[in-house]
């Protein structure tokens, strides 16, 4: 339940239409990666196409409660098909790649950490495109005021365009 003085606010990809009684702050599209092992096939190539990994399993960073709404996004909207392995944390999907269980679907979004030497990072195409998404900030509208929107104007000034 919201206090008189809460403002809630989330920095998050869109993953359904907007809504009206929320401030729907379009930060920017950022492109789609993957990481694989070095010693996995893919790495001969600058890029993958997700028709060359449909069959692939897909490794999803995701609490217990959030896996199944994951899958669904990763099969349906983004359109991985191989199967899907889930890690609690970065390090642990990270992991799971080196061992070649998979790969692991990352955004290009703020300063990711760099891969380690076992793995590499590829843009992932669908239809000889990068595959993007659109990042944004959302609240409330009867929950804004000055410290929210200078909050998003400092953050659209930060982002990498």
């Amino acid at each position: 339940m919201l206090r008189e003085n809460e403002v809630h606010l989330a920095l998050s990809d869109q993953r359904r239409p907007f809504a009206d009684t929320y401030v729907n702050d379009q930060l920017d599209f950022f492109g789609c990666y993957v990481e694989v092992a070095k010693g996995n096939a893919l790495c001969r190539s600058k890029n993958v196409s997700l028709e060359n990994i449909l069959q692939m399993p897909c490794i999803i960073v995701a609490k217990k409660e959030q896996q199944d709404m994951e899958r669904d996004f990763y099969q349906n909207t983004i359109g991985f098909g191989g199967g899907f392995l889930f890690a609690d944390s970065l390090e642990e999907g990270r992991m799971m790649a080196i061992g070649n269980q998979g790969v692991l679907p990352v955004d290009g979004v703020g300063s990711l950490p760099a891969c380690s030497a076992s793995l590499i990072r590829l843009p992932l195409l669908s239809g000889g495109k990068q595959l993007e998404r659109n990042y944004c900030l959302f609240w409330k509208k009867d929950r804004t005021g000055y410290y929210i929107e200078e909050f998003s104007r400092i953050l659209h000034e930060v982002l990498p365009n």
